[in-house]
C-alpha cells in the first residue's frame, strides 16, 4: 500500500539528527513579514534537531525503476521537531482529507499534537505564496 511506503519514508527521514542546517524557526520567520504576532507564535514552538524536509508531500517523491522512493525538492531542508514536518505535510495534504487523516494516524500523531504548528503554518502560508509568486514573476 502506497500510504505505508510514504509514511515509512517520512519516518526514516525524521529519524536523522542534524545540526548544520537552518533552524525551522528561522525558516518560518523568512515568511512572517516581520509580524510581531507571527514571530511570537514561532518563538513559542518547540526546538529540535531532526532533519526536516519542509515540503514533504506525494509530488516531491518519485519512484525509480526498482521501486525505491526518491525525495526531491530539497529547498526547504531545515532542523527542528518532527511535529513541524508532520504538521507541514498534514497541511499540504489538505485537498485530500482521507489521505490527510490516514497520514496523521499512521505517523502515530493526533491533531492536537500538531495544532500549534498548523496555526503558524496557516498564518505564514499566504506570505509564502506571495514571495514565491514574486520570484517567479521576475
Amino acid at each position: 500500500m502506497w500510504i505505508n511506503k510514504f509514511v515509512d519514508f517520512h519516518k526514516v527521514l525524521l529519524s536523522h539528527i542534524i545540526d548544520n542546517v537552518m533552524d525551522y524557526k528561522c525558516f518560518l520567520k523568512l515568511f512572517s513579514a516581520n509580524s510581531v504576532e507571527i514571530n511570537s507564535r514561532i518563538n513559542e514552538l518547540e526546538n529540535g534537531n531532526a532533519l526536516l524536509h519542509g515540503d514533504f508531500h506525494p509530488a516531491n517523491i518519485i519512484v525509480n525503476t526498482t521501486g525505491e522512493l526518491i525525495l526531491i525538492d530539497m529547498m526547504n531542508i531545515c532542523k527542528g521537531p518532527v511535529e513541524y514536518d508532520i504538521a507541514r505535510t498534514y497541511f499540504l495534504l489538505e485537498n485530500n482529507k482521507k489521505l490527510q487523516s490516514e497520514y496523521l494516524e499512521r505517523m502515530g500523531y493526533h491533531l492536537a499534537e500538531i495544532t500549534p504548528y498548523l496555526k503558524v503554518i496557516s498564518l505564514i502560508r499566504e506570505n509564502e505564496k506571495k514571495i514565491v509568486k514574486a520570484e517567479l514573476d521576475i
